[in-house]
């Protein structure tokens, strides 16, 4: 048996001891909100290729994620130098190409063959004996300055099914409030409306009502269902003095805002 078996199965026995004690909790240093940065596995290094994955482990051990593609929840149970990894389930949704969806797959069994945890300033290791990711805590992003201000979008940039990138220039409004709900005005469609919350760094719609893609007109359909598109998913923003720029981090879309009260 090798040192390497060895030093896992060891582990892995302090795990069930650990387990037996608190398995309704994580330990204390795993709670937050985490991006991966960087994967290994049996296969060599994981193409990350800029792709945002996360992991948001909550004190009860359970924990949410964001695939490139799918959406997932987890029990951790553990600490420093041992842990185990359920995925609960996955929201299997389609992935916008064949190298994704791999990515995704891939992900997600090296996330659950993860047997050994280390913890530093601000990163978490999850290990196995093939297996190898390595995540950094995610910066709180002060979205206090963008809350309960009418942005116009200006510009859009997205990327069609081959790679191209185009501009647009979409016609409509956001409005993020503080009470966790939005609002996205498309010209003379219905608002779309519902509520939001923060994941990991992102922006993300947890709930919707009123879009209605038979409104638009086949002139300004693309502009402001792309529009809809680069938001609906979760995004990532970035104000400036009087302006809000908006990406998604899974198809690279791309919006420009002005406040709407500096016009």
């Amino acid at each position: 048996m090798s040192l390497a078996t060895i030093m896992i199965a060891l582990a892995l026995a302090v795990a069930g001891c650990s387990a037996s004690r608190a398995d309704n909790a994580a330990d204390s240093r795993f709670v937050g909100q985490w991006l991966l940065v960087g994967a290994k596995d049996a296969s060599g290094t994981v193409p990350l290729r800029g792709t945002y994955i996360t992991l948001t482990i909550n004190p009860s051990a359970a924990a949410t994620g964001r695939g490139p593609c799918n959406d997932y929840t987890a029990k951790v149970i553990g600490q420093p130098g041992a842990v185990f990894v359920d995925i609960t389930h996955r929201s299997l949704g389609l992935c916008a190409d064949t190298i994704l969806a791999n990515l995704d797959q891939r992900y997600i069994s090296d996330l659950k063959a993860s047997s050994i945890a280390s913890i530093g300033a601000n990163t978490l290791t999850f290990k196995s004996s093939t297996t190898t990711l390595l995540y950094h805590r995610v910066a709180h992003f002060m979205i206090g300055g963008i809350l309960d201000i009418p942005w116009v979008a200006t510009t859009e940039t997205f990327r069609d099914e081959i790679g191209n990138s185009y501009t647009a220039s979409p016609a409509g409004m956001l409005l993020l409030s503080s009470n966790k709900t939005f609002t996205v005005q498309l010209g003379a469609c219905p608002d779309v409306r519902g509520k939001w919350t923060m994941d990991a760094g992102e922006i993300v719609f947890v709930s919707s009502t009123g879009f209605d893609s038979a409104c638009f007109t086949p002139d300004d359909a693309a502009n402001r269902s792309s529009m809809m598109d680069a938001l609906a998913n979760g995004f990532q923003a970035n104000a400036g003095h009087g302006t809000l720029n908006t990406t998604n981090p899974r198809t690279l879309a791309g919006l420009a805002f002005q406040r709407a009260d500096l016009g």
